[in-house]
């Protein structure tokens, strides 16, 4: 009985985990494309240049907090005021950094603006720094109901702020100051929904122990947030704020599709495998049943992006050229990269934290050496190409740095990858084929409607016929996490 109720509360805590990710993503593309309507590939790309160094900041401050109050058994007010202050002092420095590093980023990009706007900008490192201890227990003790309410803010923050100021011409400065209040908002909503006020009490031997948790989680999170930005460094160094536009958004693109289909596992991973974690063959069972379903869900968005890259992306977005030939590119990569990351909660869950950074350094110096050198020699191509190539080897190195914790031969993940990867491949080929012949002989939402429907047929169809076990798996447990019983 115990063991049925845990298993309602893990099914429960994806669906509204799942719901935190889709609601907002569902909203959240028509009120990007407004957006991007409004503001130029070059607002995009001044914005990106800020958020390049703020975003780096934000992922040091958090020192592995989230990772260290999951994974900790017991706590008392001591402990949890401990790591409050702790999380307020880091976003403290971190923003005197910010401070410091302002005229010298203005130089690198050669723009003098961001001497004013990253200041402004990283003010949301402290706004963060409030929040982060109350969203950890959320997550700790399954209230992703809670979650779910407090991730609509960013919409209301878009649609309120960062729309109005865009459509009165402020241009990157509507970016900015959406985010700022994106940050204030969640971080006060945090407050609210877990209803803790920190005591004045302060354990100097936690805090050391915390902090020496807390360094390799760092040490992964600067590794893993340096390999998927630093090409948005070279690219504002080597092209013009126009290009690094265009690349932000078709990553920004990215994100919220991802997000749609994947984000709402993410959140709910870490403390279910948490829960399993004495059970060793539970726990492979259940590591297995998530990479399946990840594996099914990324390579049948690729798919659909794929579908969409063909004329549908530039059709609502006009001023943007190009942009459905980026977003396709990349997402060949983060395919790659998003069907293993899993791995990542594996090691912590093991206590083993030094192996996902370690496995990473290769990535980091890959990037760090080859992408400029694409760059200056071969241009946005050849950039393109090295960075498919550092996600397919990321997923390799991911694949075999986890066989030191568990038997991932068990899991068939290779025959799964090939497999969902030459199924949607020859999908999309005779789809586009499709396309080709009705081209121009249909108004162009007829046309549109033609296509969508089109290759969720064949979709559904080639799933059916060569991947059915997945299929079924997938539409079974998409049952359980919606409330709708089913047969095991």
């Amino acid at each position: 009985m115990v063991i049925q109720n845990n298993k309602n509360d893990i099914f429960n805590s994806f669906k509204w985990s799942y719901l935190a990710y889709i609601i907002p993503n569902l909203i959240l593309p028509i009120l990007t494309i407004i957006v991007a309507r409004t503001l130029s590939p070059s607002d995009y790309g001044i914005f990106s240049m800020n958020l390049i160094f703020v975003g780096a900041l934000n992922t040091i401050q958090a020192l592995g907090i989230r990772a260290f109050i999951i994974k900790e058994k017991n706590f008392n007010e001591s402990k949890k005021s401990t790591l409050f202050y702790l999380s307020i002092l880091l976003g403290i420095c971190s923003y005197i950094i910010i401070l410091i590093i302002s005229p010298l980023v203005s130089l690198f990009f050669n723009e003098k603006i961001i001497n004013d706007t990253l200041p402004l900008l990283g003010l949301i490192l402290i706004f963060n720094s409030f929040g982060i201890i109350h969203l950890s227990f959320l997550e700790k003790y399954f209230k992703f109901k809670q979650i779910f309410f407090v991730r609509i803010l960013p919409l209301i923050c878009v649609a309120s702020i960062t729309l109005p100021l865009a459509l009165n011409g402020f241009g990157f400065k509507a970016l900015i100051y959406g985010e700022m209040a994106k940050s204030l908002s969640l971080s006060v909503s945090y407050f609210l929904y877990h209803r803790w006020i920190p005591k004045f009490l302060f354990d100097f031997n936690y805090f050391k122990e915390t902090i020496n948790f807390g360094k390799w989680i760092s040490f992964e999170r600067i590794l893993e947030y340096f390999l998927g930005n630093i090409d948005k460094l070279f690219l504002g160094f080597f092209f013009s704020t126009s290009i690094l536009g265009l690349y932000s958004l078709a990553r920004q693109i990215i994100n919220i599709l991802f997000g749609f289909i994947t984000g709402g596992i993410v959140p709910v991973l870490l403390p279910l495998l948490s829960s399993v974690s004495k059970n060793k063959p539970l726990m492979l069972r259940t590591i297995k049943a998530i990479f399946q379903n990840v594996i099914f869900l990324n390579f049948s968005l690729l798919f659909f992006i794929a579908i969409a890259s063909i004329n549908m992306f530039e059709f609502v977005l006009p001023n943007w050229e190009n942009i459905g030939f980026y977003i396709l590119i990349l997402s060949l990569g983060e395919t790659a990269v998003r069907s293993i990351n899993s791995t990542r909660d594996i090691y912590k869950i093991n206590n083993k934290p030094k192996i996902y950074p370690k496995s990473l350094i290769f990535n980091v110096l890959f990037s760090l050496i080859l992408y400029p050198i694409g760059m200056h020699w071969f241009g946005l191509v050849g950039f393109f190409l090295l960075r498919i190539v550092n996600d397919c080897f990321y997923l390799l190195i991911q694949y075999f740095s986890v066989q030191k914790l568990i038997n991932i031969a068990k899991l068939s993940l290779p025959n799964q990858i090939l497999s969902a990867f030459s199924i949607n491949c020859i999908t999309f080929t005779i789809c586009y084929y499709i396309f080709t012949i009705t081209k121009n002989n249909l108004n162009i939402y007829l046309e549109f409607l033609v296509e969508i429907l089109l290759s969720i047929s064949l979709f559904v169809v080639f799933q059916y016929l060569f991947n059915r076990k997945i299929l079924i798996l997938f539409f079974n447990n998409f049952l359980k996490i919606v409330g709708i019983k089913t047969n095991d």
